[in-house]
């Protein structure tokens, strides 16, 4: 008793034309596989690469009669190497090659032949089928497996270094940010503190310069006799007209003005000194 369909070792490589449609085919359906699962577009080569890549590792080994085991297993191997090597040079996930590339591997005849030998009540078809497609699977599940873990036991070492590598550049130049920042804090802070003690020397300075008219007008209130020029000043404002009289207060203000401001300026530079 046969299998009701065409069994696999149909196909040889003697068959060139059926050679290159099933190539074409499995290419296809990685593709569209790709396509489905929303793979980046930039990405669709090398996912195609990695499921052929195992695909042709399988159907290799089962041209020359290899249990199906070990033909699924080191095909997944083979997907699998692919599929982590390529992920860390193009520093993408690994699942986006593994996903569409396991599909041509995934015993779909095994299934399809066991379920159609139960509805015809072949049940010795059914037990091989089944077993067929358990082997499978377990050789997937195995070969991604090994391949996962021979992968990242001889690139995760390197790409760990990197890691720390780039970890600590970053730290320097936080580090370094950090240090400019609180530089011009510090400054700022400086120039602050600089314009406040400005402001108190000059508030000193005219306060100093009002105690001491203050303390001159109380002099001359208790002696009773005001200074020369103070005397002399009032009789010629009796002598002068009113608004010349104006014009020389202001002009005694300004004067004034312009001595404490050359005292404050000139207390502030020695403040500084």
């Amino acid at each position: 008793m046969s299998w009701p369909s065409v069994p696999f070792s149909a196909l040889t490589f003697g068959d060139g034309l059926d050679l290159i449609l099933l190539i074409l085919g499995v290419i296809a359906g990685i593709g569209a596989s790709a396509v489905t699962f929303r793979i980046p577009p930039k990405e669709l080569f090398w996912a195609t690469a990695a499921g052929f890549m195992g695909w042709e590792v399988m159907y290799c080994l089962e041209f020359y009669d290899i249990n199906t085991l070990t033909a699924t297993t080191l095909g997944a191997l083979a997907t699998s190497l692919c599929s982590e090597f390529m992920a860390r040079d193009r520093r993408v996930p690994a699942s986006i090659y593994v996903v569409p590339g396991i599909l041509p591997l995934v015993p779909g005849r095994a299934i399809y032949n066991a379920m159609f030998s139960i509805i015809n009540g072949q049940h010795d078809l059914s037990k091989s089928g089944a077993m067929q497609a358990i082997l499978g699977a377990g050789g997937i599940a195995i070969g991604l497996l090994i391949g996962t873990a021979i992968a990242r036991g001889v690139v995760h070492p390197q790409h760990r270094l990197r890691a720390a590598i780039e970890r600590e550049q970053h730290r320097h130049l936080h580090s370094q940010q950090q240090l400019v920042s609180e530089q011009h804090q510090a400054a700022h802070k400086k120039a602050q503190t600089e314009r406040e003690a400005k402001a108190q020397g000059q508030e000193r300075a005219g306060q100093n310069t009002h105690r001491g008219l203050h303390s001159g007008q109380r002099h001359s209130s208790r002696t009773g006799s005001p200074p020369a020029s103070a005397a002399s000043d009032r009789a010629s404002a009796k002598e002068k007209t009113p608004e010349a009289s104006a014009h020389k207060r202001h002009a005694q203000i300004t004067a004034k003005r312009s001595r404490y401001q050359s005292r404050a300026a000139r207390y502030e530079k020695r403040r500084r000194r």
